[in-house]
Order: C-alpha cells, then structure tokens, then sequence
C-alpha cells in the first residue's frame, strides 16, 4: 500500500514539474520574441512604424511646449528606442506644429517644423549597415511625394535617394498605393521590388527631383481596390538601392 502512494506521489510531481517547465518555456520564449521584435530593429526588412506611447516625464521636462503626441521608434540602428515628439507652439493666430527628435540618450537630434498635410514615415534597412533608412509620403490632397532617404541630422533635411510611384501587389495584381493602404516592403536580401518600365503618370501637385528622369515604381504589400488596378507595370525585377539610382538618376 505504502508502495502506491509513493508510485502517484511520483506521478503527480512529474505531471505537475512538466506542467510548470512547460509554462516557464513558453513565457521564456513570448518575452524573448517580444523583445528582439522590439529592439532588435537592425535586422528587420520589413517596414518600421513609430507606435504612439505615453509621453515620457523627460521629456515633458525637456520640451516647453504643447505636447500632442510622442511616438517610439528606433531611428539610430542601436536597440534602443529614439522618440519622435509633435508640439503646437505659438500664439493664437499665428501657430505652428513641430517635430522633436529625441535620441536614446534623451538628446535633441532635430527639431522641424510640420508643413504638409499627409507625413507618414517609414524605417527600414536597405543595406547591410546598422543605419535605417526612411521612406516617406509627405504632401496635401493635391499631391503627395514618395521617396527614400538617407537619415542626415547634420542638414536641415534628410538625403533624398529618389522619388518613385507606390505600387500595391496583392494576388499577382498590382494597385495604386496611397500612404494609409501601405503594409510593407517587397524586399528580398535588401533588394526592392520595382518596375522601371511603366506608363504610370503623375497628376497633381508633386516635387520633382532635378536630375532624376523616371520614377521607378516600388512595390508594397496593402490593401487593394480595383478602381486603383494598375495594368502596365513591365520588366518586375528585385535591384538594389544603388542599381535603382544607377537607372533613374542623371548624375551632376
């Protein structure tokens, strides 16, 4: 009798012990994934929005202003998340909104005043270095640009690489793509999906890059609709950064 005890006794403890390291595994495991989702931005190739958070007191200490909205995001490449703070400053009248960046080490790297209508901002790492590069779609109801750009905080702006077309791809058919449809990028080994071969024409109100003669048409994945189906996108091929700029722009 004494014997059967012991037997389920042992019995119990190992359903309970496997239990328990099953438990500990998993929780290992979500907290590990959540945290190199998060900071470890470096290796992502797909598309990196800032997400809005709770502004930090720091930064309320740093910022004399009407804080609107702060939002996350690694900008620099280190695993460390940056901020990107919007303010409403001025007299009634005459007031202006704009953008703080705030480096991991509570730093200003720039301050820029907010002048369009549509800004959406994407990071990502189209080279082998540990700098992100930014996509952007800036502009008003007219008109809004596309482009690629280097990070440059020692300008007043970025390096614009090139302007292109947005090109949503969804069950091998391809759409126009406004800002707010974009999910991510068509890359593979840092190369960009993209047509250089098209009829696509641009109305509306758009900068014009003085010594690029195309405007590729990059691909995204999005939401799709079939009054905005795009029919001549010719010669679909992965190029890099370098291989596109090499084809679209006329050198000085």
């Amino acid at each position: 009798m004494k014997a059967v005890y012991i037997n389920i006794f042992i019995i119990v403890f190992l359903v309970l012990s496997c239990k328990t390291t099953t438990h500990k595994t998993k929780k290992g495991n979500i907290s590990k994934n959540k945290i190199e989702k998060e900071v470890s931005l470096r290796r992502i190739t797909n598309l990196i929005s800032p997400k809005k958070i709770k502004t930090p007191e720091k930064i309320r200490n740093m910022i004399q202003a009407n804080i609107i909205s702060t939002e996350a995001i690694d900008y620099t490449g280190n695993g460390k998340l940056d901020f990107l703070c919007k303010t409403i400053e001025g007299e009634d009248g005459n007031k202006i909104l704009k953008e703080y960046w705030i480096s991991s080490n509570w730093e200003i790297d720039r301050i820029k005043k907010i002048e369009y209508e549509y800004d959406y901002k994407w990071f990502i790492n189209l080279d082998s270095d540990s700098e992100l590069e930014i996509i952007k779609a800036q502009g008003e109801s007219e008109g809004i640009n596309y482009g690629i750009y280097n990070l440059n905080f020692h300008s007043k702006n970025d390096d614009l690489l090139f302007y292109f077309n947005p090109i949503i791809e969804s069950n091998k058919l391809y759409y126009w793509g406004y800002p707010w449809e974009i999910e991510n990028l068509k890359i593979d080994n840092y190369k960009i999906k993209t047509s250089l071969k098209h009829k696509i024409e641009r109305d509306g109100a758009i900068q014009e890059f003085e010594n690029q003669i195309l405007l590729p048409a990059i691909i995204f994945t999005g939401k799709s609709r079939k009054e905005l189906e795009i029919n001549d996108l010719k010669n679909i091929k992965f190029l890099s950064v370098k291989n596109i700029m090499s084809e679209v722009i006329i050198p000085i």
